[in-house]
């Protein structure tokens, strides 16, 4: 496999949600070495300016939780495949085992998996937890 890549929806999302938090965008951008036509694309953006791109996002912000904390300014993923699968399932659980299947459409870094043992369910990387 070549480089990995990641569909633009994922850097879009972030950008759409840095600016909806009122934080500093373009110094975000800069910093990252991540041009504003690469969040305004549908080619697939390298990882590595994904990468760069939370990493400044970070630093900018002095967040270390930055990801998650704009979680709540992140638009709807309305429309897409994964959302279908989700809703056309019977159970949550069965819609995530239907779209972990399709995770690439996504990310090439992606790798998840959910695990159900012994009465707990969650999602890794492939790493066991104990």
């Amino acid at each position: 496999m070549g480089q990995l890549t990641d569909a633009s929806v994922v850097l879009r999302f972030g950008y759409q949600a840095i600016r909806r938090a009122g934080l500093p965008t373009e110094e975000i951008l800069t910093k990252a070495g991540v041009a504003l036509n690469q969040v305004d694309t549908n080619a697939r953006t390298p990882l590595s300016a994904q990468y760069a791109f939370w990493t400044a996002a970070q630093e900018v912000s002095k967040d270390p939780d930055i990801g998650l904390h704009l979680g709540e300014h992140l638009p709807l993923y309305r429309g897409q495949v994964i959302e279908h699968l989700f809703i056309s399932s019977e159970t949550f659980g069965e819609g995530l085992k239907r779209a972990l299947a399709y995770q690439r459409l996504i990310s090439d870094a992606f790798d998840a998996k959910l695990v159900v043992e012994e009465g707990r369910c969650y999602l890794t990387n492939g790493q066991q937890i104990g």
